[in-house]
């Protein structure tokens, strides 16, 4: 997209979000649904974003401040995609990992 895209002044990029504090989310933290603390625990950073921060990487992309990026793909996760890489032979957080079980409960 972003070569297609280009030459038409069209800049295309992904942003990637991790684990966010989003009002849904929030909710299902207060009703005990899920273990919001063992989430934290399996990001590398600690904690979970808040959705502000987010926005302000969005901000950057369609400011003149990030003009020159494009095809770009931005990952804000709290370093979570450098501690569970896609290529890993690992499954730690496959539905059947013990993690899993104490992120969701079953």
């Amino acid at each position: 997209m972003a070569v297609d895209y280009g030459a038409q002044g069209l800049r295309v990029n992904a942003l990637c979000p991790g684990p966010m504090l989003s009002p849904r989310i929030r909710g299902y933290l207060e009703s005990g649904k899920f273990n919001g603390k063992a989430i934290e625990r399996q990001v590398p950073l600690g904690c979970w974003a808040e959705c502000q921060e987010l926005a302000n990487v969005a901000v950057f992309l369609i400011s003149h401040a990030g003009s020159d990026v494009h095809g770009a793909t931005i990952v804000s996760d709290g370093r979570l995609a450098i501690q569970y890489p896609a290529n890993a032979d690992s499954d730690r957080m496959s539905r059947n990992s013990p993690e899993w079980e104490e992120i969701c409960g079953t």
